[in-house]
């Protein structure tokens, strides 16, 4: 089915849109017109993410794409600590050996987020979303399972005091899509021209539009690397200094087990040229909720 297609069965039109040849504001009527650059303007955005899908599953092998569970840690490393000393839990390891290919995203190596166990904002700093002092943002690129350190620590999380929006282990499996620019992305100007409040006033009762807002058509929620981000409240790079960075890992709210403040969502972002040399120094973390 064709991108054109696609939208018409969303909004329950049998017959395809007519196409003239002419298509100046002038000779096109205005509510196809409203529709046909929609679809331009959501086909120039189409670009690809790796969507996760996150199954409950304890006591899984060190080396594998999980949420919570034991990391994998080489021996010649030191284990991530807060700025107390003590040891960080880990709430994502992605094996890109697993993960479909994305253009400039790691083929191989293990990617490692880690956050305070002991932070109420689990280990974000809204002052400064680089500052790695309460988390920490690790990658393998050898992996080595005769070669690991000893000194793992083991969290009891219905014991021991600590925070964290996973509460329970995952299994992470993976899917390479499509999808389009939305309107919670800062790049939603960019495409269409105007933000999104000036643009939204002006399709207010387009059938199309609703369906965009809503996300039938452009969906950034679930867990996902690359693509498009999604927000409850701003997304953090609409800042000069940060409009360089791309998504890196996004996990989102899902059931019980998956909870960030009032259904949230967290995000990891980071430079394309500094994933290119997999120096995660400065990935900008950020979480928010409604």
């Amino acid at each position: 089915m064709g991108f054109l297609e696609f939208l018409n069965k969303l909004i329950g039109r049998n017959e395809p849109m007519p196409v003239k040849e002419n298509t100046s504001p002038s000779n096109v009527p205005k509510k196809y017109m409203e529709e046909t650059e929609l679809m331009r303007i959501l086909e120039q955005s189409e670009t690809s993410t790796v969507r996760i899908t996150a199954t409950v599953e304890d006591n899984l092998p060190l080396t594998v794409s999980k949420f919570l569970g034991k990391p994998y840690f080489p021996a010649n490393k030191n284990y991530p600590t807060d700025k107390t000393g003590k040891p960080m839990i880990m709430l994502a390891q992605i094996n890109f050996a697993e993960v479909p290919h994305l253009n400039n995203y790691p083929e191989a190596g293990i990617l490692q987020f880690f956050i305070a166990a002991k932070d109420d904002l689990y280990g974000v700093n809204f002052d400064d979303y680089t500052d790695q002092i309460s988390f920490r943002v690790l990658f393998h690129t050898i992996v080595d399972e005769n070669n690991l350190n000893p000194g793992i620590p083991v969290f009891n999380l219905r014991n021991d005091d600590v925070y964290t929006p996973i509460t329970v282990e995952h299994r992470l499996t993976f899917r390479l899509e499509k999808e389009y620019v939305p309107y919670s992305d800062w790049r939603f100007e960019m495409y269409f021209g105007k933000n999104y409040y000036d643009f939204s006033s002006e399709y207010e009762n387009d059938a199309l539009w609703e369906k965009y807002e809503t996300g039938d058509i452009a969906n950034p929620g679930g867990h996902k690397i690359g693509g498009y981000a999604y927000f409850t409240q701003w997304d953090p790079r609409s800042k000069e200094s940060y409009s360089d960075y791309i998504l890196l890992l996004q996990i989102d709210s899902e059931g019980d087990h998956i909870l960030w403040g009032d259904v949230g969502v967290g995000n990891l972002f980071i430079r394309e040229e500094d994933l290119k040399r997999l120096d995660f120094s400065s990935v900008l973390y950020t979480w928010d909720c409604t």
